[in-house]
């Protein structure tokens, strides 16, 4: 329930001007000596946005102005208001050429937009031209779709795919593996991924002959389930798509790769690995490496095309492009000679550029290059010094937003990103849990993901109850426990589930207080237990009891329920070792030790109101006929709010403010409301009764649900109207 007055001019009442300046001096407050010229900058930022989301005075370059604003604002852990109506802009904004739709898919991806990488790859130049030509080997992106390929819209449409995980294989070359040694490699695949492949396009054995034997294990399991595929010489590929046994899911994928202990001497292989997203495969990305590796002019940079005088700008954007696909596609031999000739481009104030001096943007890129080679190289420290004694008093590099937030990205590239967030560890506000979106609910300069009190309201944030989540295993390795010591033969067996589908981990010999192992799961399923799998009837269960597994997905403490000796059952575990008599974890058994914590933890509530009693407070329950922010629309007459859940209509209460008093809140002025006006799924009304100068009307909403009228809300004593 919530309240607003109005008065004759049809202005509305505010709560909250003492927690905005609250969140301003705590956001003010953070800053840290580290931090400063980046802070400073981003403040500066913040100031030049442009009423319609954008940045940059000249029109024509507002694109690139607003996208290089918004990367440094995410790298820097910046994600409120400036970057949603940046995001709006760009929204509208529409692709001219391959510079602006790259730039636009690298902020997409960054923000977790659809970065639309499939309109981006058709525009590319196939491999078309001959060796003969001046700009072989082709096959990158030129200014627009038929255009030749160019160095700077290929290295920028790269930047496009890296942001979107596509540098995320991974190329080893001269892998050596001594009999029976193994080795494991992994690889992050993006959300988009439907397959990955481990291509061997050489082996060979010192004894002559001998196996790999490689296997695969990702978030959908074990691939092959058992067993190991068998590769016994080069050009073999081993393929994890949607057909296969388990099918294969997105994200981190271990390869283990191993020398079979038959084999004749030691294995010397080479290993590429790559994946299928968005049905592109990753591995085509080396045609437009390719064009970077072959453009390069000797012993210096990079030019327009191939055989192109060489550009600072230019080679500094394919120097970073290279970089990243390091992993992915081996280009540390073609990076190597390009930092090093981009060492001897410094000037003497340690700045680079172009031009007769240096400039913010071309120091800063340098900087990004330089810093990911060796942050502590004499290049590296002096680009840095250079940024630093730069910066302007408003915080600002040149008075420019698109240098400024160049500088402000590359500033803290030499940082630590702990959690792989891309938010570096200085500017990260939970850098120990990756939390990309950066919320800070209280604004209190810790993260939500690691902030035991998001509100600040004094309450932990803690559980609102059992969790009905499933565990998820494939192997236990070993078990301790609470349970007592039972009589002779008394054994719990251990199975992971998918409906009738059952694999036997082992027991629980809880006579002896030791684990059985028997077999690994192929895939991660729903774990289970059975009591007395040996039929003793003779185990006695007391609530509290437990069994700590160690599990491939870590440690679970699982809680029993309370049965009499004899009892004989299954029990189904929760991801936080609560249990259940029924697979779908319904029926509980035992609830792991609550605490009942916040019941609104993102909402300032430490009294707890909860008057419907169902777990979730007054201040954040969207089904308790409470209802929350009343607004006054810009045409001055239409009242607005957010709609609660299930509800069947509306009361609304009004009354002159002279008449307000602890006995009368008003009387019922419109009931069961379901109007929506304007179409946005906030329910409404409108208001055209004046009142006199001087007076004004107070309303009060409620809503109205099956199980009746929600109240009134409470008043300052506390007591509930």
């Amino acid at each position: 329930m919530n309240h607003r007055k109005r008065d004759a001019s049809g202005s509305r009442g505010g709560r909250r001007l003492r927690c905005t300046v609250l969140a301003l001096a705590l956001a003010m407050g953070l800053a840290t000596p580290a931090a400063a010229d980046v802070g400073s900058g981003l403040d500066y930022l913040a100031s030049q946005q442009n009423p319609d989301g954008s940045w940059g005075t000249t029109e024509a370059l507002r694109g690139r102005d607003t996208t290089a604003v918004l990367e440094a604002l995410r790298r820097n852990g910046r994600l409120g208001d400036e970057v949603r109506h940046g995001r709006s802009f760009l929204a509208g904004l529409g692709a001219k050429n391959i510079d602006q739709r790259a730039r636009m898919s690298v902020v997409a991806a960054l923000l977790g937009d659809e970065p639309s990488l499939g309109a981006l790859w058709s525009l590319r130049r196939p491999t078309s031209l001959g060796a003969g030509d001046v700009n072989y080997p082709d096959g990158g992106w030129g200014v627009a779709a038929e255009f030749q390929t160019d160095t700077l819209d290929t290295a920028l449409a790269l930047h496009a795919f890296e942001a979107a995980g596509f540098a995320g294989g991974l190329t080893a070359r001269g892998e050596m593996l001594a009999v029976g040694e193994k080795a494991v490699y992994t690889v992050q695949t993006p959300a988009g991924a439907t397959s990955l492949s481990a291509y061997f396009p050489a082996l060979s054995f010192d004894g002559g002959s001998g196996t790999l034997l490689v296997w695969m294990i990702g978030p959908a399991g074990r691939f092959p389930p058992s067993g190991a595929w068998s590769v016994t010489g080069p050009n073999t590929v081993i393929t994890w798509d949607g057909t296969s046994d388990p099918p294969f899911e997105a994200g981190g994928i271990e390869i283990h790769v191993q020398n079979d202990s038959a084999s004749a001497g030691t294995a010397t292989f080479d290993l590429e690995v790559s994946f299928v997203a968005d049905g592109i495969d990753s591995r085509d990305l080396a045609q437009p490496v390719d064009y970077l590796r072959a453009a390069r002019n000797a012993g210096a940079g990079w030019g327009t095309q191939v055989g192109s005088q060489t550009d600072l700008f230019t080679s500094l954007h394919a120097l970073m492009a290279l970089s990243s696909y390091d992993r992915a596609l081996d280009t540390s031999a073609d990076v190597a000679p390009g930092v090093a000739w981009l060492k001897t481009q410094a000037n003497g104030d340690g700045g680079f550029g172009s031009g007769p001096g240096s400039t913010a943007f071309e120091t800063a890129l340098a900087y990004i290059v330089l810093a990911e080679d060796d942050p502590n190289s004499a290049e590296a420290v002096g680009a840095r010094q250079w940024l630093e004694s730069n910066q302007l008093a408003d915080g600002s590099w040149n008075g420019d937003s698109y240098e400024t937030a160049v500088a402000v990205k590359a500033l803290p590239w030499a940082e630590l990103d702990s959690d792989g967030d891309l938010v570096r560890d200085p500017f990260d506000n939970c850098p120990a849990g990756s939390n990309p979106g950066q919320a800070d609910t209280d604004r209190d300069g810790s993260g939500d993901a690691c902030d035991g009190d998001d509100d600040d309201d004094g309450i932990p944030d803690g559980s609102s109850g059992p969790s009905s989540a499933p565990f998820m295993a494939l192997d236990i390795s070993g078990m301790s426990g609470s349970l007592p010591p039972q009589p002779a033969n008394a054994y719990i067996n251990f199975q992971v589930l998918d409906g009738a589908v059952q694999d036997n981990l082992g027991w629980w010999d809880a006579t002896n207080q030791s684990w059985i192992d028997q077999d690994t799961a192929p895939v991660r399923r729903q774990l289970a237990l059975y009591v007395d799998s040996n039929g003793c009837l003779c185990i006695d269960l007391g609530a509290g009891d437990t069994l700590t597994a160690t599990t491939d997905n870590g440690e679970i403490t699982i809680f029993l329920p309370d049965q009499p000796s004899g009892w004989q059952g299954w029990l189904y575990v929760a991801d936080d070792g609560s249990t259940y008599f029924d697979q779908a974890l319904t029926q509980l058994a035992q609830s792991a030790p609550i605490d009942a914590g916040d019941n609104c933890p993102l909402d300032w509530n430490p009294a707890q109101y909860d008057d419907d009693s169902d777990g979730t407070g007054d201040a954040c329950d969207p089904d308790d006929g409470q209802v929350s922010e009343l607004r006054w629309l810009s045409d001055g007459e239409t009242l607005e709010w957010d709609p609660e859940s299930g509800a069947l209509g509306y009361n609304v209460y009004r009354d002159l403010l002279t008449n307000l008093s602890s006995a009368n809140y008003g009387t019922c002025w419109k009931q069961d409301v379901t109007r929506d006006a304007d179409l946005d799924g906030d329910p409404d009304v409108t208001e055209t009764d004046a009142v006199s100068a001087g007076n004004g009307y107070f309303y009060l909403v409620t809503g109205v649900m099956s199980g009746g009228e929600g109240s009134l809300g409470r008043d300052s004593t506390p007591v509930t109207r």
